[in-house]
Parts: C-alpha cells; sequence; structure tokens
C-alpha cells in the first residue's frame, strides 16, 4: 500500500491502527468510484 502512503501508521493501541486502515481503505474507495463513475459517463 505504498502508493497510499500506508507503509508505516503511527498509533497506539491496535485498535487505533485498524480503524485508521479502515478509514484509508474507505477514502480510497470512495475515490475509486468517483473516478469509475466519472470515466462511464
Amino acid at each position: 500500500m505504498k502508493q497510499k502512503g500506508m507503509d508505516y501508521v503511527s498509533s497506539i493501541g491496535l485498535n487505533r491502527a485498524h480503524q485508521h486502515n479502515g478509514l484509508s481503505n474507505l477514502a480510497y474507495n470512495l475515490t475509486r468510484y468517483a473516478f469509475l463513475k466519472i470515466a462511464q459517463a
């Protein structure tokens, strides 16, 4: 995941690290969805 700047997560606790990964994944998916919808039009 280096292209998204996710090679290192500095957080205290495993739950926060999972939350950070989940939010980053959600942001990536929304960006990808928007790109595909624009390309479809």
